[in-house]
């Protein structure tokens, strides 16, 4: 039985008993004091509660899910994102995207300009011309040690500068794969210093940190590419704050400084992980990947909710004020009992009382504006 459905049957025996009872002028109340002679309490027969005028109420009773405010980012984890760096030192002729850009594999990211290319593909071509040199005179030395075995040393070393040459001239070729450069189209007629550079991955621009124009050195990072089925919530909790049941993990968010409106994401208890760095608590989400909006880095105001909890609300006519004080009269095993209400949330005419934690099955809520109560406490 729900305590709603308690109170209202409390409140009917109490009625019955009361109507029974009408005759009994006999019946009276008592005034308890406490030990500094002040009144806590009036114990009242079903009669005189009649006869008094005193009426009742109840207690609206309603499950709140209780949240907590968090801040935080939205967030790829580390080994989840490309970062794309410059091979060579040299300037950015052009950038083809910008952050939140969608990018597929093998286009075209930046254009650059760099004299160290120009220089690679030389010494790819001089790596190119001293191999197929090493290559004759192996081959040549090889037919000589066929005829004289007096000459297997010059073979050996001949063998030895060949490998050697061929080493370096892959090397070479490795190089600028990795540029981009097929070795193939390295000309001796048309060296130039400008390359593009691709992306190895499909995904989405999440920063990038160069613009046309600009110099830059070998390895600075260019941008960052993620794929956003990876994208993470990232809310970081105060130390006060309790940690989320993983199974009943609610949440939403909204961006900071921004209209879009506020996203609830369903969370599952194998899309959310808890890390602890330092005294701090992170907590991390797993977020849609078809968002268009969410980028890593925005930084967001989050909600969490913890659990949920029982509130009492009561009708605003029952309170009482007297001496600027503020009070609310219950019936508690027979006894009239006057309640402080120092400070209460309400909404329209009802009162959350959840938090003086008075009220228990069989309580009963009086309407305080009676005479007697008034005169009595």
């Amino acid at each position: 039985m729900k305590l709603t459905d308690k109170f209202l049957l409390v409140t009917a025996i109490l009625i019955v008993i009361i109507l029974s009872s009408c005759g009994n002028n006999k019946s009276s109340y008592i005034t308890i004091k406490d030990k500094n002679g002040q009144i806590a309490g009036i114990k009242i027969s079903p009669y005189h509660l009649l006869k008094k005028g005193i009426l009742f109420d109840s207690a609206r009773i309603q499950n709140i899910e209780k949240w907590i405010d968090c801040s935080g980012i939205i967030s790829v984890l580390p080994e989840k994102r490309i970062q794309v760096c410059s091979p060579l030192s040299g300037t950015v002729l052009k950038c083809y995207y910008t952050q939140g850009n969608s990018v597929i594999k093998g286009s075209t990211l930046f254009v650059l300009e760099s004299t160290e290319l120009v220089r690679l593909q030389s010494d790819f071509l001089e790596a190119g011309n001293q191999f197929r040199y090493q290559s004759e005179e192996y081959k040549r030395q090889g037919e000589l040690t066929v005829e004289n075995a007096a000459a297997i040393k010059q073979f050996q070393q001949a063998q030895r500068d060949y490998q050697s040459a061929e080493i370096r001239l892959k090397s070479f070729e490795n190089i600028l794969h990795l540029i981009g450069v097929n070795s193939d189209s390295v000309d001796l007629n048309w060296l130039t210093g400008k390359y593009k550079l691709k992306s190895v991955r499909q995904g989405k621009i999440s920063s990038i940190y160069t613009h046309p124009g600009a110099y830059v050195k070998t390895g600075d990072l260019l941008c960052e590419i993620y794929d956003p089925a990876d994208l993470l919530l990232k809310l970081s909790l105060q130390p006060n704050q309790p940690i989320p049941d993983t199974e009943n993990c609610k949440i939403t968010f909204s961006m900071m400084n921004n209209n879009t409106g506020r996203f609830e994401p369903g969370v599952r208890p194998d899309e959310y992980f808890i890390s602890r760095e330092n005294e701090s608590v992170f907590l991390y989400f797993k977020l849609p990947g078809t968002n268009k909006i969410l980028i890593p880095g925005m930084s967001v105001s989050g909600k969490i909710k913890i659990g949920s909890d029982t509130a009492y609300y009561v009708s605003r006519s029952v309170l009482v004020e007297k001496d600027e004080k503020t009070f609310l009269f219950i019936l508690k095993n027979g006894v009239i009992k006057r309640i402080p209400i120092t400070s209460f949330p309400f909404t329209n005419d009802s009162i959350d009382i959840s938090d003086i934690n008075i009220l228990e099955p069989g309580d009963t809520i009086l309407k305080g504006k009676n005479k007697f109560l008034l005169e009595q406490f």
